[in-house]
């Protein structure tokens, strides 16, 4: 090292203690912090980065997981238990759902209803002149609200339901069903199933129009 630098370290490592048994106030810290960097620079040693009130804390596996935890992984056995109860609370609200829908018939049921054949019950659900909702992997279920008396209708079906079928478009089985037994208010207040079993031909358009508004609405 020169002797100009040399002599200019000892001079600031007097001021440096000085400084350090007769410490100011908060300037001439910031003065004491700056001749620690100059030292550093001078003597070719890494400047001091760190505030005096810093502690440092070595970045030890348990202070890094602590600041920068693992996903949490599952054992296969914790996974199953995971995955069943996610099916059991989805079963549960399905559950809920369609009963907010209410009675549900089978094909079979169907069939007697009307009387014609299963055959004919599924060709009608297939054309869209029934309802059908598929609530589990077995078999269709036909909500009952779209069945009327014999004496009501010729084909023991709600008047207009496939038109209403056909204008509710892409909206799901289920959607339909439960918009099919809503409070809509273009219809005063009133249920489309309602509208039509009270009103029957008369109310159709009515619930068309309230239909197509559906369909944009969910679409």
């Amino acid at each position: 090292m020169p002797m100009a630098t040399s002599a200019l370290v000892r001079d600031l490592e007097d001021l440096h203690d000085r400084l350090q048994v007769a410490p100011p106030p908060r300037v001439a810290r910031r003065v004491r912090a700056l001749i620690h960097e100059a030292l550093g620079l001078l003597t070719e040693t890494p400047p001091r980065q760190t505030s005096s009130h810093t502690m440092r804390v070595p970045l030890t596996p348990e202070y890094a997981a602590r600041y920068s935890p693992e996903p949490e992984i599952l054992l296969p056995d914790e996974a199953a238990a995971a995955f069943a109860e996610s099916g059991r609370l989805g079963r549960k609200r399905a559950e809920s759902v369609y009963e907010a829908v209410g009675p549900l018939l089978s094909p079979g049921d169907v069939a007697s209803r009307l009387g014609v054949t299963r055959a004919t019950v599924h060709n009608w659900r297939q054309a869209g002149r029934l309802l059908a909702l598929h609530p589990n992997r077995h078999t269709y279920m036909y909500p009952a609200f779209q069945f009327t008396e014999p004496n009501e209708s010729e084909d023991g079906l709600l008047v207009g339901l496939a038109d209403v079928l056909a204008a509710l478009a892409e909206i799901s089985p289920l959607g339909k069903a439960l918009w099919l037994q809503a409070k809509q208010p273009s219809l005063g207040g009133r249920t489309p199933v309602e509208v039509l079993q009270a009103e029957r031909l008369n109310g159709l358009d009515s619930v068309l129009a309230a239909a197509a508004a559906a369909y944009v609405q969910g679409s």
